[in-house]
């Protein structure tokens, strides 16, 4: 190459912006969901590994990633909304033996739930949304769902790309949940494990930087052959009482990881995660669904066995097979499955109950005020807060985790919310 080329070449470097001038900074980008202002998007560094072979066309379209990304986004509105509208339930205690149904005054008619996880798992109160619930909870999904169309999924780090996958996951499923409320059950939004595909979470009803996609399919086709790893099985809510659960907050890149090893441990040692049985080691339908990141049963066991403690590990040792069967369908709403006419002042009742925190006397209050305003609330709901208080341990969590939204006024919209990106 001769002096006069080798001058050129660079000047031409010489222009290019160098590679913190192009994120604007040092540090970490933080970038607003909504995008409401124009926003330069960054190339992708060092872009990671693409799949090859023969994979899946979606599984190859989203495993690129950036290893070297300064990229954050910002869920504080989501961790706001699930702050508001999810009641905490704690780890178990114990292992719990079956109940009794109750029975209509006066009638043959049984009802409610019965199985050993019925104080389990953290509760949404889709009893209390109303449409600007709904409407919150479909601005934020799309907010995720265009997001590539601004920053393309391949310039973050796999971290920041697991937090989206999980909250575009966890919103979908509720927002398909709030419009199957009240139903009982979630038996008709997905199949149980080797049954016939059926249900909502089969549809494909997101579109992702231009993929169609179902829920099924962000876990077989992205989540589960990307990352590999059973941990991400707890951050996928099921709408269920039996399957993970929801957290009071957003998963952000910074706590992804430590949030589902938390929600591993309270799974396994619960009523609902896994229950030896003389021979039998029976787990929950999670680990069917969840068949492609277990080589072999003992890989599965090998898991188990890394996060389960007494009294839950009691008998573990002595087990011989596997059986997938356990699982609870029954919502995971303050109704426990039972959803029969009550009144707001219900809400009112358990806000009280529920004791110190000084938030609990005003929405009590408020709750009250609103009692010909709102849908009804199942009555037991009550009875449910206080078996989950004596049943489980709930110590150094806040105790009443929900809020009205009443009105536009009091909800915040989500661009308002977030705010410009920050650097």
């Amino acid at each position: 190459m001769d002096s006069q080329s080798i001058r050129a070449r660079n000047e031409r470097r010489a222009d290019r912006p160098r590679r913190h001038e192009r994120f604007g900074s040092r540090f970490s980008v933080i970038i607003a969901l909504l995008f409401l202002l124009p926003l330069a998007v960054p190339a992708a560094g060092a872009a990671g590994e693409r799949a090859t072979g023969d994979v899946d066309p979606v599984t190859a379209a989203f495993s690129a990633f950036d290893a070297t990304s300064t990229i954050r986004l910002d869920h504080s509105p989501w961790s706001k909304f699930l702050s508001r509208t999810v009641v905490y339930a704690g780890y178990s205690r114990e292992r719990l033996a079956r109940g009794q149904k109750r029975v209509w005054i006066g009638s043959k008619m049984r009802f409610g739930n019965a199985l050993p996880s019925r104080y389990e798992n953290n509760r949404v109160v889709l009893g209390g949304f109303n449409s600007d619930h709904i409407a919150f909870i479909r601005r934020y999904r799309r907010a995720l769902e265009t997001l590539p169309d601004r920053v393309p999924l391949a310039t973050l780090d796999r971290a920041e790309q697991l937090a989206f996958w999980l909250n575009l996951y966890n919103v979908h499923a509720l927002e398909l949940v709030a419009a199957h409320y009240p139903a009982e059950t979630t038996r008709k939004l997905r199949s149980a494990p080797g049954a016939p595909e059926k249900g909502a979470w089969y549809e494909p009803t997101l579109e992702v930087a231009g993929r169609a996609l179902s829920l099924r399919d962000i876990e077989t086709k992205i989540l589960f052959p990307i990352w590999h790893n059973p941990l991400v099985l707890y951050g996928l809510w099921q709408g269920a009482i039996g399957g993970p659960r929801l957290p009071l907050r957003a998963y952000d890149a910074a706590r992804v990881w430590d949030m589902l090893k938390d929600n591993a441990r309270e799974f396994i040692n619960s009523n609902r995660g896994m229950k030896p049985q003389g021979p039998v080691l029976a787990v929950s339908l999670l680990y069917g669904w969840g068949a492609p990141l277990f080589r072999s049963e003992s890989a599965l066991r090998r898991h188990i066995e890394a996060y389960a403690v007494p009294p839950f590990s009691r008998g573990l040792e002595k087990t011989e097979r596997i059986r997938i069967t356990l699982y609870d369908w029954h919502l995971a709403d303050l109704s426990g499955g039972t959803h029969h006419q009550g009144q707001w002042n219900n809400m009112a009742g358990f806000l009280w109950a529920m004791g110190s925190d000084p938030r609990s006397q005003a929405l009590a209050d408020l709750a009250l005020s609103r009692d010909t305003t709102h849908r009804a609330m199942p009555p037991q709901a009550v009875e449910l807060l206080q078996k989950m208080k004596q049943f489980n341990d709930r110590t150094g969590k806040t105790k009443v985790t929900v809020e009205e939204c009443p009105n536009r006024e009091s909800c915040v919209p989500l661009d308002e919310e977030a705010g410009p990106p920050r650097q």
